[in-house]
């Protein structure tokens, strides 16, 4: 059996397949992440554990929303859940189950996912994740092969989660994004627009895919956000995710073979 987890600001996923290839997820659970290192890394391993029915672990792959070490062992800064800053997950989850661990930024996750399991004909494109924050990777494609590289967060996403991410919505208006008014609505579209336009204006890709919660579950916002876009250029391709929260799961499996 493998484990893949997705470790979000908002909630952690845990999907479990019995094989690599193909990979076909068989369970799957969640719960909040309520940025309590002490308490929510006990309770992943307790779910790891719960969810495996104690059959043997061959592998478990995670994508998490940080910064990562060179080595990727060690999560350096999650700013939506900073109880985790500076914790090495990968030792700690290998000393639990005694098998590898890789671990890749949620963004990484997601791209890979989306490159191998959504048909671009390699295409090289950019994954950006539109949730409790906002961050992205790139991917490009080698004989045939996906390559996904995270976007140095630093220079295209502060001010623009800042302003958007689902957890400063809250912030702002004292409620998540679904219990919005149209007015509040309009104000996160035009400040989104801006944002995304001058990211294009930096990056010129010919296609983005867009995960995360909030992009998913408000697509609309966000397809009303890119109507407004005037550039000088050529719009890229802009398309919601079609395996929505499941591609950093997916990813995080990839990731293992």
């Amino acid at each position: 059996m493998y484990i893949a987890l997705d470790i979000g600001g908002s909630s952690i996923r845990i999907a479990t397949s019995d094989m690599l290839s193909p990979i076909v997820i068989t369970q799957r659970t969640f719960f909040p992440n309520t940025n309590n290192f002490s308490h929510d890394f006990p309770k992943l391993l307790d779910e790891i554990k719960l969810i495996s029915k104690k059959e043997s672990v061959e592998g478990i792959g995670i994508g998490i929303a940080g910064q990562l070490s060179e080595d990727k062992k060690t999560l350096l800064e999650a700013p939506n859940f900073s109880t985790w800053n500076n914790m090495n997950i990968v030792e700690k989850v290998h000393e639990a189950f005694d098998c590898p661990v890789v671990m890749q930024n949620d963004g990484v996750a997601g791209a890979l996912g989306e490159a191998v399991f959504r048909d671009f004909k390699e295409e090289n494109f950019l994954y950006l994740i539109w949730g409790t924050g906002i961050g992205g990777a790139q991917v490009t494609f080698t004989n045939g092969a996906p390559v996904s590289q995270q976007l140095p967060w630093s220079n295209y996403f502060p001010a623009w989660e800042k302003d958007c991410g689902g957890r400063s919505i809250f912030t702002q208006f004292g409620k998540p994004a679904e219990s919005l008014s149209e007015k509040q609505w309009d104000g996160i579209e035009q400040l989104f627009a801006k944002h995304f336009a001058d990211f294009l204006s930096k990056t010129n890709p010919s296609r983005v895919v867009f995960g995360g919660g909030v992009a998913i579950n408000h697509s609309m916002h966000l397809y009303h956000a890119v109507e407004q876009m005037k550039l000088p250029n050529k719009l890229p391709i802009v398309v919601v995710s079609s395996l929505g929260e499941t591609a950093n799961i997916m990813g995080a499996f990839y990731s293992l073979q």
